[in-house]
Order: C-alpha cells, then structure tokens, then sequence
C-alpha cells in the first residue's frame, strides 16, 4: 500500500510514509471530535422537517440532547464518520480528478493567473 502513495507524495522512505498517514489519522481524529457537535446539530436540524417541528434552533437542538442522552449523545455515529473519513482520506490520493491538471499547469506554465 505505501508503493501507491510514492506518487502523491514526495517522502521517499518507507517509514516516514506509515508517520505521515499515522500522524495524518491522529490529527483528523482530533478534529473530527472537536467539530462533530456541530455536524450533529445541523444533521438534527436539517432532519426535522414537517409541521411538528421538534427543535426551536440549535441551542434548542443542545438543551434536549444534553437531556436525554446526556454529552456523549452528541457523539452518536462519530466511529461511521470517522471510518468514512479514513476511507476517503485512503484513496483520495491515488483519483485525484485535479491530479492531471496540476501537472499540466507545471509543465506548461499555464494556469496561476499567468496570461500568454
């Protein structure tokens, strides 16, 4: 698996590959705790649609998850979003869809702003 990344990224030993995407995991992780209360109220949100609406805004949202699931019930489905996040940080590298036009902006010296 490191052989596919030789490509992607400019690291030419072996273990400093297993590094990266190690301190690359922990680092997301991290975020991804940080930030994910508030993709929990927006999703909560955003799902509550129809003429009995159940929450008021997003401190609304807050008070009656603290109530009735106590602080880890705004954590619920991080372990789903942080293996979709793996998964997508695996093989974003190797279908790159711009991958293509960067080398084609270095080897032309098109692009930057640039015009002639």
């Amino acid at each position: 698996m490191v052989s596919l990344y030789r490509k992607s990224y400019p690291i030419t030993n072996e273990r400093t590959y297993v590094r990266y995407f190690r301190v690359l995991g922990i680092f997301y992780a991290i975020k991804l705790s940080v930030v994910y209360p508030l993709y929990y109220d927006v999703t909560r949100i955003a799902t509550d649609v129809g003429s009995a609406k159940q929450f008021d805004g997003v401190i609304n949202v807050c008070k009656k998850t603290l109530k009735v699931h106590g602080p880890l019930g705004f954590y619920r489905g991080y372990l789903m979003m942080l293996t979709g996040m793996a998964i997508n940080y695996v093989f974003t590298p190797n279908f790159d869809p711009w991958k293509r036009f960067k080398s084609n902006v270095k080897a032309e010296g098109i692009g930057y702003g640039c015009v002639g």
